[in-house]
């Protein structure tokens, strides 16, 4: 089974457990999306399991994780954070893939101004949420 999770600070708010355990699911993935409380950005040396594939990062750590990766995308690296960590070969891979998908977001928020049909507005959002799911699930190398 491969491991994946969320670090952040609080995290009591989160769906992200429950999206990623239903979105493994219907895909037939065998995997797990566990959530990492943890206490300072130190503790991701200890408290994530040795054989985590990826995680993503959410606040107070999406800058503060960065010192501690092997590698960081030119995206997160212009941005200044990184939200999602791949694990590969012992090394840690740092992207953000906010700023990929506020560019869909921007291209969509163009379309619905211009365009007024609905369903052609639901055609996209329906892409846009689909390029999402792609996004956050598609980084991980599931």
């Amino acid at each position: 089974m491969k491991r994946y999770g969320l670090i952040g600070r609080p995290l009591g708010h989160s769906a992200s457990a429950r999206y990623f355990t239903a979105k493994f699911e219907s895909e037939g993935i065998d995997a797990e999306y566990a959530l990492y409380e943890l206490p300072d950005i130190g503790a991701v040396e200890t408290m994530l399991p040795a054989d985590i594939k990826g995680f993503n990062v959410t606040i107070p750590y999406k800058r503060d994780i960065m010192p501690l990766l092997d590698e960081i995308s030119s995206e997160a690296q212009a941005v200044g954070a990184v939200n999602c960590v791949k694990c590969c070969n012992g090394q840690r891979i740092g992207y953000n893939t906010d700023v990929a998908s506020d560019r869909v977001g921007i291209r969509l928020e163009i379309f619905l101004k211009r365009d007024a049909n609905p369903y052609v507005v639901l055609n996209q959002l329906y892409k846009y949420t689909r390029l999402q799911d792609s996004f956050s699930v598609n980084l991980l190398a599931i």
